[in-house]
């Protein structure tokens, strides 16, 4: 079974059912069982999308120890990559054994290629950002942003005043 543990130590578990996955899918559009796209993306992507799915995961055992929404949020663990590793486990653990490995190796490859993404994003903006032509393509634009501001506010074809 899945889990995690927060900042305070407590142990979370991570579960999946049909309800559960239905809920997840129609509040923020991820289908945990799609392994044709990266079910975890939306999440990786979004620490908050995050926070919200393992709310709803959790929010039974939230109920049950009483634990106020607000404090349950702040003792959620950081980096969150353990949380995504619990939901990760909760996803394999949902399907029949039999396909358990093929799930996790479909969900390793999904990771594989949304880190590869970060890269190339992380290394051609810095290509970008160390080209000198960039800083005197970012200033042509702002003049013209200005310019353009300019005309708007104070147009040269209206009489004064109006």
């Amino acid at each position: 079974m899945a889990t995690f543990k927060d900042k305070l130590g407590r142990e979370w578990k991570v579960e999946l059912d049909a309800p559960l996955i239905e809920d997840i899918q129609e509040r923020h559009q991820i289908n945990l069982v799609d392994l044709e796209t990266d079910p975890l993306l939306k999440m990786r992507g979004n620490p908050m999308i995050l926070v919200r799915v393992i709310y709803l995961i959790c929010q039974e055992q939230i109920e049950k120890l009483s634990v106020d929404p607000k404090a349950f949020g702040k003792s959620l663990p950081t980096p969150p990559d353990v949380m995504l590793d619990a939901i990760r486990d909760a996803i394999i653990d949902f399907f029949p054994s039999g396909r358990a490995s093929h799930v996790r190796e479909v969900l390793a490859k999904h990771e594989e290629l949304s880190h590869k993404t970060d890269q190339l994003i992380i290394s051609q903006t810095t290509q970008l950002m160390n080209d000198p032509r960039t800083s005197e393509r970012l200033g042509k634009r702002a003049s013209l942003e200005i310019q353009m501001m300019m005309d708007k506010q104070f147009p040269l074809n209206s009489a004064p005043g109006m």
